[in-house]
């Protein structure tokens, strides 16, 4: 298949290594950073993919056809995890279980999407359809991530300071 998620399962988890391996404050600052990023992936893949695949007539009634509403869910789900975990001080305790509550949702979507959704998709679709949506999301990604906080900007300060507005357990 020309294009792949712009997310592969070893770097999801390398990326959540490096977090975890780092001291609470670092730990935290790093988790952060990363939110942007998961922005992105997700408004590049809707553009780009599951909008496109979700209109394609030929993808009727395949579960491609239908995965740009279950991503919503997905990350509806995921956000909700990322704010118990931005509620949480990154030196208590359970910072990390949180996190990994965060990975192993992020990892589950990922996996889905790499066994099910593209090689679905990449049996619907033309290599010319595929290697334009791969084009296309390779060329967002990279002027995206020249200045991801620019593209991520409203996601990310939305989720810091909903957390900010939630006292975190040692505010209580």
């Amino acid at each position: 298949m020309p294009f792949s998620s712009c997310w592969k399962n070893t770097k999801v988890k390398n990326r959540f290594v490096e977090i975890e391996n780092a001291g609470p404050q670092q730990r935290a600052q790093m988790f952060k950073q990363l939110l942007p990023e998961l922005k992105i992936h997700e408004e590049i893949e809707d553009t780009y993919l599951y909008g496109p695949i979700s209109q394609d007539p030929a993808a009727q009634g395949t579960k491609a056809a239908g995965f740009e509403e279950h991503q919503d869910k997905d990350v509806e789900q995921l956000e909700k995890k990322i704010q118990k975990l931005l509620q949480t001080e990154p030196a208590d305790d359970d910072w990390l279980d949180k996190l990994h509550d965060v990975r192993d949702a992020l990892m589950d979507h990922v996996r889905e999407e790499e066994q099910e959704i593209l090689p679905q998709i990449g049996q619907i679709w033309d290599r010319k359809k595929l290697d334009m949506a791969g084009q296309q999301m390779a060329a967002a990604k990279q002027e995206a991530m020249q200045n991801p906080e620019h593209y991520a900007t409203a996601f990310s300060q939305q989720m810091t300071e909903s957390a900010r507005e939630t006292p975190t357990r040692s505010q209580r």
